[in-house]
This record gives structure tokens, C-alpha cells and sequence, in this order.
């Protein structure tokens, strides 16, 4: 299967981060691939991005600022329904790419012609650029849900499958992880052991990612309905999202959540014990 002339569209998020932004875009115009779309949506910028970098004949920029602030599910939606390219790929405004992504991931494609999305590992990188490890695992829907080790960096999705998913615009946080879940439980999906990406976790105060344990509890929730029968196929997969579910709701006061999860969480911790001792 010949994919080299087959375009690649990466969608990038971004707001008021222009130094942040202009190095994203560098490491996607150092990629070793000769057809890219970079697709751009300004959410809304006190100051629109000028990227003042010199783009290259086989690279296509297109900026889309949009009228109000929206939330990130919105924005990544928009950039899909924009995107021209065979793949789509993600990239936040303040990480980056490494230079053999496209090159690597695109093998697998060639390799398993029935995958719809494949997907690398992703650098951690903490204050001061320190080392923290990397999210990487298989290809397999358990140990996804329970260690949460694919990055939107790191993964390229056929466009084709799009037309069925979009990140869900009810989740104003975990929408990426959902959007991830649900692609990785219904299509053939292949893991590359090989580094693409870098996720900085620096605790910039202008880093997107807050605590705001409201928020989280009413997305979690959501997660838990949605993945509910994935979730009690499995006791530590039940004890991690029911227990951190029970603790949310009594961080926000919600009684009623925070019994209900609670009891569901002991049901499956006995269970779990029960079934090591029993092995």
C-alpha cells in the first residue's frame, strides 16, 4: 500500500500562546513527510497568532479564529470538519512532535492495512525539562481505561472513521481521553513502541489543565456511564474509577453520588480480593 502521497492534517488549539505555538509548528515543518495540512484553531486570542515562520511548498497553514471562547471539544471538532488529509492527527499549542512521528506511525498503516488509528509513546517532561517517563501501552481497552497511556499527541487516525466520533461537547475535561476510549474499543488499533511526541507538564500558570474538582466529577460521571459495562468487566478497573468517582462527589458535597459510588466500590474491592485469594 503506497501512503506517501496521502495528505496528513494535524489539528492545533491555541490561545494567546504565540512562542508556545511557533514551536509546535516548527516541529511539524521538521517532519520527514512531504504532505501536511497544519490547521490551526485561534480560540478566540486577545492577540491573533503571527507565526512569521517560513513555510515550506508541501505544507498547508490554515487558521481559523473563531468568534467567543469555546471549549476544547468544540474547537478539536471544528479542526476535524476542516481537515482535507487521508490521517488527522492531534497536536496541543504547547507540546511538540518529534521528527520521524509521521514517518514512524505511517509504517504501521502500511503493515496493517485493516488499523484505523496507531499511535507512539509520548515524552513527559516536567519543570525544567525533568523526566517523567513516558505514556506507552498496548493496543488493548482494560489496561488503556485503567493507565490513561495514550496522548492525543501521539496517535494518527484515518479521517475516513471520523465521520462516526467527535470529541463529545457535553465533557469539558477528559473530553480527549473519551474521544481516545471510544475509538480504541469499536476499530483495530495498533500500538509503536517508539517515541513521537513530548507532553510538557511544567505547571505553567497559563497551562489549560486546572483542578477543578466540580468540573471533574461531572465528567467522570460521564466516563462512568458511558464505559460502565467495560468498567465492571474488570475489579481493578471498577476499584480505580468507582473509588475515584465516590471521592469527587465528596469533594463537591454530592451525597447521593458519593454513597452510590461508594458501595459500588466496596462491592468490587471484596470481589477483587476475593478472587486473588481464591487464584
Amino acid at each position: 500500500m503506497e501512503l506517501s502521497s496521502n495528505m496528513i492534517s494535524v489539528v492545533i488549539v491555541t490561545r494567546d500562546r504565540q512562542e508556545l505555538l511557533k514551536r509546535a509548528v516548527k516541529s511539524l515543518l521538521s517532519q520527514q513527510y512531504e504532505s501536511l495540512e497544519i490547521i490551526i484553531i485561534d480560540n478566540h486570542s486577545v492577540t491573533p497568532p503571527l507565526l512569521e515562520i517560513s513555510i515550506p511548498a508541501n505544507v498547508s497553514i490554515k487558521i481559523q479564529r473563531t468568534n467567543e471562547f469555546l471549549s476544547a471539544a468544540t474547537t478539536r471538532n471544528l479542526g476535524i470538519e476542516l481537515a482535507t488529509g487521508d490521517y488527522v492527527s492531534f497536536l496541543d499549542d504547547d507540546d511538540y512532535c518529534l521528527q520521524d512521528k509521521f514517518s514512524v506511525l505511517l509504517k504501521a498503516f502500511e503493515q496493517f492495512e485493516h488499523i484505523k488509528m496507531a499511535y507512539g509513546n509520548t515524552k513527559m517532561l516536567g519543570p525544567n525539562e525533568s523526566d517523567l517517563g513516558l505514556c506507552r501501552g498496548p493496543a488493548e481497552i482494560v489496561p488503556l481505561m485503567l493507565y490513561r497511556y495514550i496522548h492525543l499527541n501521539s496517535v494518527l487516525i484515518k479521517k475516513s472513521i471520523l465521520t462516526d466520533y467527535r470529541f463529545d461537547l457535553n465533557m469539558t475535561t477528559y473530553e480527549d481521553v473519551d474521544f481516545i476510549f471510544r475509538i480504541m474499543k469499536d476499530n483495530k488499533c495498533i500500538h509503536v513502541d517508539q517515541n513521537v511526541a513530548v507532553w510538557n507538564r511544567d505547571n505553567r500558570t497559563d497551562q489549560l489543565t486546572s483542578r477543578n474538582w466540580k468540573r471533574a466529577e461531572k465528567n467522570w460521571l460521564i466516563l462512568c456511564k458511558k464505559f460502565g459495562y467495560i468498567i465492571e468487566s474488570d475489579y481493578s478497573l471498577a476499584n480505580f474509577y468507582y473509588k475515584k468517582m465516590f471521592i469527587l462527589s465528596a469533594i463537591k458535597l454530592n451525597f447521593q453520588n458519593t454513597i452510590i459510588f461508594f458501595l459500588k466500590y466496596l462491592r468490587y474491592a471484596k470481589l477483587a480480593k476475593w478472587f486473588k485469594y481464591a487464584n
